[in-house]
This record gives structure tokens, C-alpha cells and sequence, in this order.
């Protein structure tokens, strides 16, 4: 997972406890690799501001930072994966994980209590509009509301969203200039119908940065060479949107000159 700290800075998360910090200037990128100690995997960053941060991943690990880069261990959960992470505030903010566990914080993340959900197979991912108003997305196209902070579970409303949905997909993640140089690197859409469609990139600003490919096709999937060198990118987070009449699909991607 990547979080951008702001459009020059960000952190990126992964197997074998993988922490890197990048530093992008003058259209080069710098790394500073912060690497944690065990070889957890990690899930999901996520930063409420500058100096505050969370990282969720293997074994219920819990790591914050409170000036931007050094983490230490808060917490275990017990959950054998946590796979997102999101806060509203540097004290509020809530993670959720396998076996549908779903955990709240008000202290900075130093501790956490178990809020019900229902449900027993993984949750992927959380967003949290305020203190109360949550949203969270599990496997089966599981998606649950909460009005008051996930706290009341008779008040979660839970929605089946149909799994047959348009799609856009990026391999590998992150693309590199040289992949990209040999067309290694592909944009992946999947139309569920005959549809209008166009893809794009943008930047974490949510300003379009390229403009890809749009027209019309029938129901399949489909390949569109990606080659970032030819819309002069900067190194960095990007993300790929795929427009539809029915609707859009976005995936996070990670440009490294």
C-alpha cells in the first residue's frame, strides 16, 4: 500500500515488513528504506496529517508514528490480518481485518476495542467520513453502514453489491520507466457489457494527469499498453479511472522513474 504525505513525500508498505520513504524532487525519486524489524505483512498506511500515522498488517500489528517516519509497535490485535486502516482524527480512527473483526481507537491507536460486525469472513477495506458515519467493504461484495462509529451493530446496514461491475487493473504495481520502455506495463479493463468507456490517469490531487484511451466496446476484457514516459510523469502516486455509462472504477498505482 502507498500513502502520499503530501504531493513530494510518501510511504510505502509491504511484504517482510517493508517500510520505504519516498522523496520525489526535481522529477528524480529518493528512497529511505525504515524497513521494521520483524517480517511482518503490512496491509495498509494510512496518515491523518503530516507527523501521524498507522501501518496494519500481519499478526494484528499495529505500528504508529508521531513525527512522520519513525514507527513503533502499538499494538497486536488479535486477528491474524489486519487489511485496512483509517482515521478522522490523530485520536479517532478504526481498522478492520480477517474473519470479519472490525476495531475502533480513540487514543492515538495505542488501544483498541472490538466493535461486532456480524459477519465472519475478511473485511478489506474502511473509510471513515467522521466519528460516525463509517463505510467498509468485505468479500462478497459486502458493504456495511455505519450512522453512530460501527458502536451500535444493530444500527450497520449491510448491502450485497453485485459482483459483476466494470473493472481497471494495473500490472506490474509499481510500473517502472524501464518496464514501461519494453511495454511490460499494461492498464487491464473489464467490461461486464457493451458500454462507452475512457480511461485516465490522475494525480493524488485528483487532477488528470494523462488521458489514456475512450470509446466504445463489447462485454471482454481488455489490454492497453501503458508507457507513463510518454505523458511526462513524475515519480509518485497516481491513480487509473475507468469511466463508464454504469459507473467508475479507480485503482491506486505507483510511478518509479
Amino acid at each position: 500500500d502507498y500513502y502520499p504525505l503530501i504531493w513530494s513525500i510518501g510511504i510505502l508498505v509491504g511484504t517482510e515488513g517493508t517500510i520505504i520513504r519516498y522523496y520525489s524532487r526535481n522529477k528524480s525519486l529518493t528512497e529511505e528504506n525504515i524497513s521494521w524489524e520483524e517480517p511482518f505483512d503490512f496491509r495498509s498506511v494510512f496518515f491523518v496529517d503530516q507527523k501521524f500515522g498507522w501501518i496494519v498488517g500481519e499478526n494484528g500489528a499495529v505500528l504508529g508514528t508521531s513525527d512522520g517516519g519513525h514507527f513503533a509497535l502499538r499494538t497486536n490485535l488479535p486477528v491474524a490480518y489486519l487489511n485496512s486502516v483509517h482515521f478522522v482524527s490523530r485520536e479517532t480512527g478504526m481498522t478492520v481485518g480477517t474473519n470479519g473483526k472490525i476495531f475502533k481507537s480513540t487514543n492515538y491507536g495505542l488501544n483498541w476495542r472490538e466493535v461486532p460486525s456480524g459477519v465472519t469472513f475478511p473485511l478489506n477495506g474502511i473509510f471513515m467520513v467522521n466519528a460516525d458515519k463509517v463505510f467498509i467493504v468485505g468479500m462478497n461484495g459486502l458493504l456495511l453502514k455505519s450512522e453512530t462509529g460501527g458502536d451500535i451493530p444493530s444500527q450497520v446496514e449491510k448491502k450485497h453489491v453485485s459482483e459483476y461491475k466494470n473493472s481497471i487493473s494495473v500490472f506490474p504495481n509499481p510500473v517502472t520507466r524501464s518496464q514501461a520502455a519494453g511495454k511490460l506495463s499494461f492498464l487491464e479493463i473489464e467490461l461486464r457489457e457493451q458500454t462507452s468507456y475512457s480511461v485516465a490517469i490522475y494525480n493524488s490531487l485528483g487532477r488528470q494527469a494523462a488521458e489514456i484511451e475512450s470509446g466504445e466496446k463489447p462485454a471482454g476484457k481488455y489490454l492497453i499498453p501503458f508507457e507513463p514516459e510518454n505523458y511526462d510523469l513524475s515519480s509518485g502516486a497516481y491513480f487509473a479511472v475507468l469511466r463508464t455509462d454504469s459507473g467508475n472504477s479507480t485503482v491506486k498505482m505507483l510511478y518509479l522513474k
